[in-house]
């Protein structure tokens, strides 16, 4: 079973494992449905630490959900219309990529990220990594506080290459991914369009996430910084 949720400018996908009760009025034909996500933040809210396994219903018309916990029940309208292709924007290799520690990575980037704007113009961090040096440096840039910078030593296979990725959604996926040990950064060099980033946890292939870069996130002490545009990518739930 394969979960996908996107916004525009990061996507997230997970796969998991179907318990042996599943069964279908379709034989073999895939199944696939749009859930709200307000049904399933409840769903979060009321599972809690629960470990036995979850029910999914869904009525022959696929108009309805069904979601049985251990202690409760969610039943929710699915969104008509099909989710957009994700699988198209995932891209299939990189030229760079690099293995650092979850935890120092999010400490870096939750570092640097204080001196940046929340929301607004200015709320990227640039991430840098260098082959040579072993190295991956997360810079922060804010237009009157100046550069917040952090390094953590890294594995990098490939090109020495520089990403600019907005810093609330950057952490938020560290945050998420700080149980496992390290974490794995791909970046694809592509002319154009800037390719997605992809973020995963290193041994886990079910999970993946990816963030659309801004344009380059300029170090403070340049004067004429030009204020970073958010780059989208062709998917909405």
């Amino acid at each position: 079973m394969t979960f996908a949720a996107g916004d525009g400018f990061r996507l997230s996908v997970q796969h998991a494992v179907l318990g042996e009760t599943f069964t279908s009025a379709n034989g073999n034909e895939p199944v696939k449905v749009v859930i709200p996500v307000r049904a399933l933040q409840e769903v979060m809210r009321l599972m809690g630490d629960q470990a036995e396994p979850v029910e999914i219903a869904i009525n022959a018309n696929r108009t309805q959900v069904r979601i049985k916990l251990t202690s409760a029940e969610v039943g929710a309208q699915l969104i008509e219309g099909a989710f957009p292709d994700f699988t198209r924007i995932i891209p299939q290799t990189h030229t760079s990529r690099a293995v650092v520690t979850s935890a120092e990575l999010f400490t870096a980037a939750k570092m640097v990220s204080a001196i940046v704007e929340k929301h607004g113009k200015h709320n990227g961090v640039r991430l840098e990594a260098d082959p040579r040096q072993a190295r991956l440096i997360v810079i922060g840039v804010h237009p009157e506080q100046g550069d917040g910078v952090g390094e953590v030593d890294a594995a990098i296979e490939g090109d020495a290459f520089r990403v600019s990725l907005q810093a609330p959604y950057f952490l938020n996926i560290l945050e998420r991914l700080t149980a496992s040990p390290q974490v794995a950064i791909e970046f694809l060099q592509k002319e154009g369009q800037p390719a997605p980033v992809v973020i995963r946890a290193v041994g886990d292939d079910d999970f993946l996430h990816l963030m659309m870069p801004l344009d380059d996130t300029p170090r403070a002490t340049a004067k004429a910084a030009s204020p970073s545009q958010k780059a989208t990518v062709a998917i909405a739930a």
